[in-house]
């Protein structure tokens, strides 16, 4: 009997050059695909970083304007015209450097329901400060009532600052060293920047007269 015939004159299977191209080619596109997911990884938790700073902010943009606008509030009753404040009702001390934050400090009386609910720890009248303090290492932006204990409400914070008292006819008053708020102050100009990146710059309302 005769030899059977080679298929196409090659014999069958792979030869150890073309496994070791195969093995190559595989790597890489392994090593593509890790890469890609890798950055697709690192990009998601930048955006929930982001969305996380964003949520954090709104609230407390929510909170600041609830305690700006009532600066200098007295009350809605004829009795309530007597009452008087220990200082000026709206202060802003600069911090002393540029990459320094700034610590707001706001009074007003209250009628008789609380912030959401919350405990009766603000005073009468009711003082909230604003600022940043370090935790863990982390900068983060407080808010305390009187001499209850602070409350983070946004992490990660790079600076806070009041850049400008905006007052009732239109003019911007730029704000370089600590200040009392004028008499007709209509709002403040507030600027927050994270470590993690981003800056926020919007207004607050001031809805009373400053004393």
């Amino acid at each position: 009997m005769g030899k059977p015939a080679r298929l196409g004159g090659q014999a069958a299977g792979f030869t150890v050059l073309e496994l070791l191209i195969a093995s190559a080619v595989f790597v890489l596109v392994i090593g593509a695909l890790a890469a890609y997911f890798a950055t697709s990884t690192k990009g998601m938790q930048a955006m929930e970083s982001i969305s996380n700073r964003q949520q954090e902010l709104e609230a407390a943009v929510n909170v600041m304007s609830y305690d700006v606008a009532l600066s200098g509030y007295k009350g809605t009753t004829p009795d309530d015209v007597a009452r008087t404040f220990g200082g000026s009702t709206l202060v802003v001390e600069k911090g002393v450097g540029p990459a320094d934050s700034d610590r707001l400090r706001i009074q007003y009386f209250e009628d008789t329901s609380r912030l959401f609910g919350g405990a009766n720890t603000c005073g009468s009248p009711c003082v909230v400060t604003y600022e940043v303090d370090e935790e863990d290492g982390r900068l983060n932006l407080y808010r305390q009532e009187g001499d209850a204990p602070e409350r983070g409400i946004v992490q990660e914070v790079e600076h806070f600052k009041v850049i400008q008292f905006i007052l009732r006819d239109g003019t911007q008053v730029d704000i370089t060293s600590t200040a009392t708020a004028p008499s007709e102050l209509a709002a403040l100009n507030i600027e927050i920047a994270f470590s993690t990146g981003g800056l926020w710059r919007f207004p607050i309302g001031v809805s009373n007269k400053q004393e």
